[in-house]
Protein backbone atom coordinates (compact mmCIF):
# COMPACT_ATOMS: atom_id res chain seq x y z
CA UNK A 1 0.00 0.00 0.00
CA UNK A 2 2.74 2.55 -0.02
CA UNK A 3 2.40 3.49 -3.53
CA UNK A 4 -1.54 4.20 -2.76
CA UNK A 5 -0.35 6.03 0.84
CA UNK A 6 2.19 8.46 -2.04
CA UNK A 7 -0.56 8.43 -4.92
CA UNK A 8 -3.19 10.19 -1.52
CA UNK A 9 -0.66 12.33 -0.63
CA UNK A 10 0.48 13.68 -4.04
CA UNK A 11 -3.55 14.23 -5.04
CA UNK A 12 -3.61 16.32 -1.58
CA UNK A 13 -0.34 18.40 -2.74
CA UNK A 14 -1.80 19.09 -5.93
CA UNK A 15 -5.24 19.96 -4.79
CA UNK A 16 -6.51 17.21 -7.44
CA UNK A 17 -9.95 16.10 -6.02
CA UNK A 18 -11.48 14.18 -8.02
CA UNK A 19 -8.00 12.14 -8.17
CA UNK A 20 -7.82 11.89 -4.38
CA UNK A 21 -11.71 10.53 -3.82
CA UNK A 22 -10.71 7.68 -6.33
CA UNK A 23 -7.18 6.98 -4.54
CA UNK A 24 -9.72 7.10 -1.16
CA UNK A 25 -12.02 4.69 -3.05
CA UNK A 26 -9.31 2.34 -3.22
CA UNK A 27 -7.53 2.85 0.00
CA UNK A 28 -11.32 1.98 1.31
CA UNK A 29 -11.82 -1.10 -0.42
CA UNK A 30 -7.91 -1.94 0.93
CA UNK A 31 -9.10 -1.46 4.38
CA UNK A 32 -12.62 -3.31 4.06
CA UNK A 33 -10.76 -6.18 2.66
CA UNK A 34 -8.00 -6.38 5.29
CA UNK A 35 -11.03 -5.64 8.27
CA UNK A 36 -10.30 -1.84 9.07
CA UNK A 37 -13.91 -0.97 9.12
CA UNK A 38 -13.09 2.68 10.72
CA UNK A 39 -10.54 3.40 8.57
CA UNK A 40 -12.67 2.05 5.99
CA UNK A 41 -15.65 5.01 6.63
CA UNK A 42 -13.48 7.57 6.71
CA UNK A 43 -11.86 7.20 3.74
CA UNK A 44 -15.65 6.33 2.08
CA UNK A 45 -17.18 9.51 3.69
CA UNK A 46 -14.06 11.92 2.35
CA UNK A 47 -14.60 10.35 -1.10
CA UNK A 48 -18.42 10.81 -0.84
CA UNK A 49 -17.81 14.10 0.13
CA UNK A 50 -15.82 14.74 -3.00
CA UNK A 51 -17.72 13.03 -5.48
CA UNK A 52 -20.55 14.84 -3.82
CA UNK A 53 -19.24 18.39 -3.94
CA UNK A 54 -18.69 17.63 -8.26
CA UNK A 55 -21.50 16.26 -8.48
CA UNK A 56 -19.92 12.87 -10.02
CA UNK A 57 -23.18 10.69 -9.95
CA UNK A 58 -20.79 7.69 -10.81
CA UNK A 59 -18.35 8.34 -8.03
CA UNK A 60 -21.85 8.81 -5.78
CA UNK A 61 -23.77 5.61 -6.82
CA UNK A 62 -20.23 3.74 -6.37
CA UNK A 63 -19.35 5.14 -2.55
CA UNK A 64 -23.09 4.38 -1.99
CA UNK A 65 -22.48 0.82 -3.03
CA UNK A 66 -19.04 0.54 -1.09
CA UNK A 67 -20.79 1.90 2.46
CA UNK A 68 -23.43 -0.56 2.17
CA UNK A 69 -20.39 -3.07 1.81
CA UNK A 70 -19.09 -1.53 4.94
CA UNK A 71 -22.30 -1.76 6.60
CA UNK A 72 -22.82 -5.48 5.70
CA UNK A 73 -19.78 -6.26 7.08
CA UNK A 74 -19.88 -4.40 10.17
CA UNK A 75 -23.61 -6.58 10.60
CA UNK A 76 -25.95 -3.72 10.02
CA UNK A 77 -28.14 -5.17 7.04
CA UNK A 78 -31.05 -2.65 7.51
CA UNK A 79 -28.73 0.23 6.84
CA UNK A 80 -26.68 -1.79 4.21
CA UNK A 81 -30.08 -2.42 2.62
CA UNK A 82 -31.16 1.07 2.32
CA UNK A 83 -27.66 2.61 1.11
CA UNK A 84 -26.94 -0.28 -1.36
CA UNK A 85 -30.79 0.38 -2.99
CA UNK A 86 -29.93 4.36 -3.12
CA UNK A 87 -27.20 3.65 -4.90
CA UNK A 88 -29.42 1.40 -7.50
CA UNK A 89 -31.62 4.19 -7.77
CA UNK A 90 -28.51 6.73 -8.85
CA UNK A 91 -27.18 3.96 -11.29
CA UNK A 92 -30.53 3.12 -12.34
CA UNK A 93 -32.14 7.08 -13.24
CA UNK A 94 -28.43 8.07 -14.01
CA UNK A 95 -27.15 4.96 -16.18
CA UNK A 96 -23.74 5.41 -14.00
CA UNK A 97 -23.41 1.33 -13.95
CA UNK A 98 -19.63 1.97 -12.51
CA UNK A 99 -21.34 1.22 -9.25
CA UNK A 100 -21.53 -2.29 -10.23
CA UNK A 101 -18.03 -3.07 -10.70
CA UNK A 102 -17.00 -4.52 -7.14
CA UNK A 103 -13.84 -6.21 -6.66
CA UNK A 104 -14.42 -10.13 -5.90
CA UNK A 105 -13.76 -10.15 -2.40
CA UNK A 106 -17.24 -7.51 -2.29
CA UNK A 107 -19.42 -10.41 -3.73
CA UNK A 108 -20.07 -12.21 -0.64
CA UNK A 109 -21.21 -9.08 1.49
CA UNK A 110 -23.22 -7.73 -1.98
CA UNK A 111 -25.03 -11.02 -1.73
CA UNK A 112 -25.87 -10.57 1.14
CA UNK A 113 -27.15 -7.44 0.82
CA UNK A 114 -29.62 -8.66 -2.06
CA UNK A 115 -30.37 -11.99 0.07
CA UNK A 116 -31.44 -9.47 3.29
CA UNK A 117 -32.56 -6.70 0.47
CA UNK A 118 -35.62 -9.59 -0.12
CA UNK A 119 -36.49 -10.03 3.61
CA UNK A 120 -36.04 -6.23 4.51
CA UNK A 121 -38.52 -4.82 1.72
CA UNK A 122 -39.21 -1.83 3.67
CA UNK A 123 -35.64 -1.09 3.85
CA UNK A 124 -35.11 -0.98 0.41
CA UNK A 125 -38.45 0.94 -0.13
CA UNK A 126 -36.74 3.33 1.91
CA UNK A 127 -33.41 3.21 0.58
CA UNK A 128 -35.11 4.01 -2.49
CA UNK A 129 -37.03 7.12 -1.86
CA UNK A 130 -34.14 9.02 -0.90
CA UNK A 131 -32.83 12.03 -2.81
CA UNK A 132 -29.25 11.87 -3.56
CA UNK A 133 -28.90 14.17 -1.07
CA UNK A 134 -30.57 12.07 2.21
CA UNK A 135 -28.89 9.12 1.08
CA UNK A 136 -25.51 10.95 1.07
CA UNK A 137 -26.02 12.41 4.10
CA UNK A 138 -27.21 8.61 5.43
CA UNK A 139 -24.10 7.06 4.14
CA UNK A 140 -22.10 9.95 6.22
CA UNK A 141 -24.12 10.37 9.48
Amino acid sequence: RPMLDECIALMRELDDRFGLAWALHAEALFDMKDGRLDEARVSIAESLRAFDAAGDLSGIALLLVDRAVLAALAGDLDLAVRLYSAGEKVRDETGAWLATLVSTWQLPAIDVVRAAAAQLPEAREAGRRLSRAEAVALALG
